[in-house]
């Protein structure tokens, strides 16, 4: 079964960490895929946490301003998915 990382922002009690929590809930109801919720604030947390899944594909709770260091060099190997929930 092929597995997704969920990448979320670490601040609580933010609209945007707050949908990003609710985007993974809804997916971990699926049955075609094993979903993996992380809350991460660097680049390095990113890695690590990739390292420990494994994953086939990663979907970002992405706005600039939650996820500074983000870019699209950091992944050219993994199928990624950005869910842009601001300016």
């Amino acid at each position: 079964m092929n597995k997704v990382l969920i990448v979320n922002h670490n601040v609580q009690n933010c609209g945007v960490q707050q949908y990003g929590k609710r985007v993974s809930d809804i997916c971990k109801k699926s049955t075609n895929y094993i979903f993996r919720y992380v809350e991460i604030n660097s680049y390095d947390e990113l890695l690590f946490s990739i390292n420990q899944s494994n994953p086939s594909a990663i979907i970002y709770n992405y706005v600039p301003s939650t996820l500074p260091w983000l870019n699209s060099s950091i992944l050219n190997d993994i199928r990624n998915l950005g869910i842009v929930t601001g300016k």
